[in-house]
């Protein structure tokens, strides 16, 4: 294999592995424990995979969203849910 091709190999790699980081650190954090974060998170993710899958896609949020309380383990199902259907 060509330098230049691992390389890109291994820069691919070190790019999945920090969002995969990323990911987690956001799961574990409590101050994400609202549905104003939680939809403000998920959203880009959502939009991307019906971009790649199901053609047009309108998402549309209220300007603002209440800073409702999730539990921590009602969030991590979601995030879970969503790197599942939507990863």
């Amino acid at each position: 294999m060509k330098p230049s091709l691992q390389l890109e190999k291994i820069s691919e790699m070190s790019r999945h592995v920090i969002d995969s980081l990323r990911r987690i650190v956001w799961a574990l954090n409590p101050k994400n424990d609202t549905l104003d974060n939680l939809l403000a998170y998920n959203a880009p993710y959502v939009a991307e995979f019906f971009r790649n899958n199901a053609g047009a896609l309108l998402l549309e949020f209220p300007d603002s969203v209440q800073p409702i309380p999730l539990s921590a383990e009602f969030r991590r199902n979601i995030f879970s849910y969503r790197q599942g259907e939507c990863a």
